[in-house]
């Protein structure tokens, strides 16, 4: 007795069979079942078996640098993206996606980083030297802007007299919204005051209220601040602030105030305190500041610093 390999000799299975890899299955009849695709896996489908492709990694991914997730019903692929983005999960239910980083955001040193949007990185790029970085409000984007240099001190000048001289003084300076003078003075000769002269101005009338230790003193003169009263061989230091004249001020003059000491060199612990006020009715901007004594020369040092209110 042999055997043929045929189940089916009534109706053999070459009668349903005609390609290499067919297979042979029942539905209502014996029936042909066709070899699959490469990489393809038997499965049972509608009760019946059928050639189906599983989405595996190699059959998904076809690019380097690409990633496998797994999708709303198989797996998926995510192709590679620009460089230096990463990689992102979306919430529940999303698929995951590239995104910029910093990394990929930033491109030239200086480079700052900041959020343009809800969840979206931005690039401002280095200012000008000197610029502030500037908050524009909620929901603007920052930017660099010229600083406005309010409350700043800036030095505007000095001058340094070591042998006798009329006077010492800074000229040509920056208008500024306040200044602040910084005195300190000697006499050459005795018996003269200290005064403060501002843009060279020797007319109209410079007045000074001043207390020292002793006496409430009201001076006027045209040729500066008189800041002491006449005393011989004395060593003065002050500290000046002066206010640019406004003519939008019914007296629109320049206003000032100040307080130092004065020192008898020949007797120091004989010194006044010196406080008080002056006022001067010229109105330009003031660009230059003079100190000297009311006649004689002088030795000293004079330096001058200036602000913005805004």
């Amino acid at each position: 007795m042999s055997f043929n390999g045929d189940l089916y000799p009534t109706a053999g299975a070459t009668s349903v069979m005609t390609t290499k890899g067919d297979m042979v299955d029942y539905d209502t009849a014996r029936q042909r079942l066709g070899i699959g695709s490469a990489n393809q896996i038997l499965q049972v489908k509608s009760n019946l078996p059928s050639w189906e492709t599983v989405p595996l990694a190699d059959t998904v991914l076809t690019t380097q640098g690409d990633v496998l997730y797994e999708g709303a019903s198989a797996l998926a692929r995510l192709g590679q993206s620009t460089d230096n983005f990463t990689l992102a999960t979306k919430g529940a239910g999303a698929n995951p996606a590239w995104q910029a980083s910093a990394t990929s955001v930033l491109t030239t040193t200086g480079d700052l980083l900041y959020a343009s949007g809800a969840n979206t990185l931005a690039r401002l790029a280095g200012g000008t030297s000197g610029d502030v970085l500037t908050a524009n409000g909620a929901g603007v984007a920052p930017s660099y802007q010229t600083a406005g240099g309010g409350g700043a001190w800036e030095l505007l000048g000095s001058q340094t007299a070591t042998s006798g001289t009329a006077s010492i003084g800074v000229t040509g300076m920056t208008v500024k919204d306040i200044l602040c003078i910084v005195l300190r003075f000697e006499q050459v000769t005795n018996g003269t005051a200290v005064l403060v002269r501002v843009n060279g101005v020797t007319t109209g009338t410079y007045t000074t209220r001043y207390l020292t230790n002793t006496s409430l003193n009201t001076q006027t003169s045209s040729t500066g601040f008189e800041l002491v009263a006449t005393h011989d061989d004395h060593m003065v230091g002050y500290t000046i602030y002066l206010i640019q004249p406004d003519s939008n001020l019914q007296t629109g003059g320049t206003q000032g105030w100040f307080n130092g000491n004065t020192i008898d060199q020949n007797s120091p612990q004989t010194s006044y305190c010196v406080n008080g006020g002056m006022y001067q009715p010229q109105t330009s901007d003031i660009t230059q500041v003079d100190a000297l004594w009311s006649s004689g020369n002088c030795i000293g040092e004079i330096t001058v610093f200036g602000a913005n209110k805004t």
